[in-house]
């Protein structure tokens, strides 16, 4: 697929995120925060080569951050701060807004 970005935030969503987003190799940026998305992040997000920023936070998701997305060491990686990080590094370090972001873009 060369789909570059996905932006479904603020749609009132709901459902899981589909494993088969692993496979969007052009994927630069989800943005899928402000939604009811339940379930958890799925390991095969890490598959994806391009992506630079991943945002789902404000959803219903549970669980822990994968390790495949944690040793991606994402500039941008915004999940609500209830989501577990087990990973030995790449976690998300501060909690803004009930928000566990990590930017480090300048």
């Amino acid at each position: 697929s060369m789909l570059e970005s996905l932006r479904i935030e603020k749609n009132s969503i709901s459902g899981t995120i589909p494993v088969g987003i692993g496979q969007l190799d052009n994927l630069v940026t989800f943005h899928a925060q402000d939604n009811l998305i339940s379930g958890t992040i799925p390991s095969e997000m890490g598959e994806m080569d391009s992506i630079v920023t991943i945002r789902v936070e404000n959803n219903l998701l549970v669980g822990d951050i994968p390790e495949s997305v944690c040793i991606k060491d994402l500039p941008s990686l915004f999940v609500d701060c209830s989501l577990t990080c087990t990973c030995s590094y790449g976690c998300p370090d501060e909690c803004i807004a009930n928000t566990v972001g990590v930017n480090t873009t300048p």
